[in-house]
């Protein structure tokens, strides 16, 4: 395959310009900002007029047509003094703008993260990990970056202006040649636009593909050890590399050239003033303070073409920053980037709501009809789901692989987005399930549930307060008691990325332990017993069993938890076969019977 034929995705158009979010950026925290403005205004049009004008009267002074009544000496002094005081905001300026750089990025991190956990949990996101990870991190730092940098040609336009104003009144000839450069830089970046936008939507592609493998390697090492496919995952790992190369190749070639011919209009420019101030000299009212104040400007003015150019580039490389993270965002706007929201960058974080259970969490029924859900790519889910489970019972849902159970699950949570049919809790209709079947209403644990690179005890309790929940009773209910007497730390164990540290069933049951520490009215579990050995699965269930005022929600194959079931939810092709008591279901349904005499193929999460 050539780069060429690799897929691209097709960028979202945003709806608003990027001028939109720098200006939401610059009124997020508008007093530190304008600190910085006055710092910048101080570090780049104050100081340095004062030293070129300065400088001017200096050199007047020496062949005696200074205006200050001041010896050479005295002007030197200040000179010196200037000088002085601009190094030190420069470092004032520097810190500030370091604290306004994590404001912006911070800001549309935080925004992009609460956006994508608004999302469904379990739906696809439009694009690959590695993708969304270099949107998050390249692209939210191209925007900052811009919006920081702006200030400083702001700044240097203001000197430029100034400048041209003092050099007009000295020579307007002079001053017409100064400014024909940024006509010239104008009409360049016109008939540039689009190619900058492509090289650099291009650029940004190969390197989330690059991303999304690296990601997706170090979460499938066993995998590709089983199966003996380091020497191909190298190969395409090198194949990816070198497309990114090629594509920063060009990227960056086109934008050097482009960077290099604004430079060299500016010089032919200055070139050209540098003549014509030659002839200057000759005349009668051209002093060596102005030649002397007409170099040090030009210096300035020169600096500020460049980076007029390169500003106008940057702004074409944001509109691809913003398309590529309005993908992202969907459904949500591209405004949602940039809405302003506490970023907690300072003092202390504030506390994980610890929500105690009443009354009014109670469950006495839970209902489904009608849910349906299909995945757009496969056409595959599930239909007209309908069942029922009323309190303390204990519901499993069974059946073969790609028969829906691990989707009825998703869809009821809210993790996937349901298409059709209600869900109703004690009667009244759940019009959000993702925001209501929460703690302490319900939990989740998942069959290969997530854990963090933290301790055993932070994955545990998940920000809640160690002195309100009994943690002793989630890791015995989870059967971990005899596990943290061998593991290393105990609790205070650092698990890892992933929880690397622990194997499949520890994993599994430290995910239950944090779900049975809130203590919900509805467990739903996702056969989290699939790793256990019998020993331990049989432990696992006796103590779940033995939860006080316990509804249940499982899906499983096991023939320990089906001879406990108090109704089995039997699913085949993603519709309800039958509903009923294991007993009943084994005398009806031959799928069922196919399944508990192990005939039909049913280990795995839809």
């Amino acid at each position: 395959m050539t780069s060429q034929e690799i897929p691209t995705t097709k960028p979202t158009k945003a709806s608003v310009p990027p001028i939109y979010h720098i200006w939401k950026l610059v009124t997020y925290n508008p007093w530190l900002f304008a600190g910085f403005f006055v710092l910048e205004i101080l570090y780049f049009v104050v100081f340095p007029q004062a030293v070129g004008l300065l400088s001017r009267e200096f050199f007047n002074s020496l062949s005696g047509d200074a205006a200050l009544a001041l010896d050479h000496w005295g002007i030197l002094v200040l000179v010196i003094a200037v000088s002085a005081a601009q190094n030190i905001g420069s470092l004032l300026d520097f810190l500030v703008y370091a604290m306004v750089r994590v404001n912006f990025t911070g800001l549309m991190r935080s925004n992009m993260l609460l956006r994508l956990l608004h999302h469904p949990g379990a739906s696809p996101y439009p694009e690959s990990t590695g993708e969304t990870i270099s949107r998050f991190r390249g692209d939210v730092r191209e925007i900052s970056g811009f919006a920081n940098e702006l200030i400083a040609p702001i700044g240097q336009g203001i000197f430029a202006i100034i400048a041209v104003v003092v050099m007009f009144q000295i020579s307007p000839k002079v001053t017409l040649i100064a400014i024909a450069p940024t006509i010239i830089i104008l009409v360049m970046s016109r008939f540039t636009t689009k190619q900058y936008i492509k090289l650099r939507r291009s650029r940004r592609s190969a390197s989330g593909r690059l991303s999304g493998m690296i990601a997706e390697v170090f979460s499938a090492v066993e995998s590709m050890k089983v199966s003996g496919a380091e020497n191909s995952v190298i190969d395409h790992f090198n194949y990816l590399t070198e497309d990114l190369k090629q594509k920063a190749i060009k990227d960056t070639v086109f934008h050097e050239f482009i960077h290099t011919a604004y430079r060299s209009i500016i010089n032919l420019g200055t070139g050209l003033i540098l003549l014509v101030i030659g002839d200057l000299i000759a005349g009668p009212t051209f002093t060596v303070g102005d030649f002397s104040l007409f170099i040090f400007y030009l210096g300035f003015i020169s600096d500020f073409m460049g980076v007029f150019g390169d500003i106008i580039a940057s702004y074409q490389q944001i509109k691809v920053s913003t398309e590529r993270i309005a993908t992202v965002l969907l459904p949500d706007p591209i405004e949602t980037l940039t809405e302003h929201n506490p970023i907690y960058l300072t003092g202390r974080l504030p506390e994980v709501p610890f929500i105690v259970k009443t009354e009014k969490h109670r469950l006495n029924e839970l209902c489904v009809e009608g849910l349906t859900y299909q995945f757009g790519a496969t056409g595959r889910g599930v239909e007209d789901i309908t069942f029922s489970v009323p309190r303390n019972s204990f519901t499993v849902i069974t059946g073969r692989i790609g028969s829906g159970k691990t989707t009825v699950l998703r869809a009821i949570l809210g993790l996937l987005k349901k298409q059709a049919g209600t869900i109703h809790w004690n009667g009244e209709r759940v019009e959000n399930p993702a925001l209501f079947f929460a703690p302490p209403r319900s939990a989740y644990t998942p069959q290969l549930p997530q854990l963090f690179s933290e301790t055993m005890r932070e994955n545990v309790l998940m920000g809640m307060p160690e002195g309100e929940v009994d943690l002793d009773f989630a890791l015995y209910t989870a059967v971990m008691e005899d596990d943290l007497k061998v593991i290393e730390d105990g609790l205070d164990a650092m698990l890892g990325a992933r929880g690397v540290r622990l194997s499949g069933g520890q994993r599994q049951r430290s995910a239950a332990a944090r779900m049975f520490i809130r203590k919900p009215e509805l467990l739903v579990l996702d056969d989290i017993s699939s790793a256990l050995d019998v020993e331990t699965e049989k432990k696992l269930w006796e103590r779940v069993f033995a939860f006080e005022h316990h509804t249940l929600l499982a899906v499983s194959h096991r023939h320990t938890v089906l001879e406990h079931a108090d109704q089995i939810v039997l699913l085949k092709d993603g519709h309800v076969q039958a509903v009923g008591t294991l007993e009943k279901l084994l005398e009806e349904e031959e799928e069922m019977r196919q399944l508990w005499q192990g005939k039909a193929d049913h280990v795995m999460v839809e």
